[in-house]
C-alpha cells in the first residue's frame, strides 16, 4: 500500500522523492503528456479497500462451507489448535514486509533501475508500510506489480484452503486479501481509466495511488 500525504509533514526522503517526481512530470509535460491523478484518500483506502478484499474472498468462503461442511462437525483438533493458531498469527505478521517485498520484486522485473527505482517505508499516520516505484510503467506492468501480493498471499492460499479444507489457510488468505484492499482499490481506479493514447503510469510519490501520463494527440 502506498503512503498518503494528507495532513502530515513530509520527511526529507519524501520531499526528495516528490521533487524528483515533479521534475519527471514537467519533462513529460514538455514532451506532450497530460497528467491525470488516480488517488484515494486514506479514509477510503482503509474502509472501502478491506471491503473489496472481503468481497474477493466470499466465493472461497462459500465453496469452503458448501462443499466441505461435513468435515466441520468433527470440530478442530484441540491438541493442535493453539500451535496452529500461533503459527497463523506469526505468518500474518511476517506477511506485512513480505507483501511489500513482492511489490518490489515484481516491479524490478519491469524497471531499468531495479531496486534503485524503489522506496520502502512506513507511514506512521496510516500505520501502513509501502513500496513506491519511481519509474514509468505500462498499464499491464503496473497492474501486475500492484496485484501480485494479493495473488500470492491471498488468492492462492484461499484456493489451497478449499482444496485442502484448511480453515487456517482460509483465514490467512482472507486477511491477506483484505490487507491488499488498498491495492485493489487502486486497481479499480486504474481499470476504470480509459486513455485514448499512449499512457505511462508512475506511482505518486506520497499519495495513495498513481499518476497517468497520456500522450496528447
Amino acid at each position: 500500500m502506498k503512503e498518503n500525504q494528507e495532513n502530515r509533514k513530509l520527511t526529507k526522503d519524501e520531499e526528495k522523492r516528490q521533487a524528483a517526481f515533479e521534475e519527471r512530470a514537467a519533462k513529460l509535460a514538455a514532451e506532450g503528456y497530460r497528467q491525470t491523478e488516480l488517488v484515494a484518500s486514506s479514509g477510503k483506502a482503509n474502509i472501502v479497500g478491506p471491503l473489496l478484499g472481503l468481497a474477493l474472498t466470499v466465493p472461497f468462503i462459500l465453496f469452503f462451507f458448501l462443499f466441505r461442511g461435513e468435515r466441520l462437525a468433527a470440530g478442530p483438533n484441540m491438541d493442535l489448535f493453539w500451535r496452529d493458531y500461533l503459527l497463523l498469527i506469526a505468518a500474518m505478521l511476517l506477511s506485512i514486509p513480505v507483501h511489500e517485498l513482492i511489490h518490489g520484486l515484481t516491479f524490478c522485473v519491469f524497471t531499468e533501475g531495479k531496486f534503485k527505482s524503489l522506496a520502502f517505508g512506513f507511514n506512521r499516520q496510516a500505520l501502513a508500510p509501502y513500496c513506491n516505484c519511481s519509474e514509468a510503467l505500462t498499464k499491464g506492468q503496473y497492474l501486475t506489480g500492484l496485484l501480485m501480493p494479493c495473488l500470492l498471499l491471498g488468492i492462492i492460499p484461499c484456493i489451497l484452503a478449499v482444496a485442502l479444507h484448511s480453515g487456517y489457510l482460509l483465514a490467512f488468505g482472507a486477511v491477506m486479501n483484505m490487507s491488499a484492499g488498498g491495492d485493489l482499490l487502486i486497481a479499480q481506479l486504474l481499470l476504470r481509466h480509459k486513455p485514448q493514447n499512449e499512457t505511462l503510469y508512475i506511482d505518486h510519490p506520497t499519495k495513495i495511488g498513481l499518476s497517468c501520463f497520456e500522450k496528447e494527440g
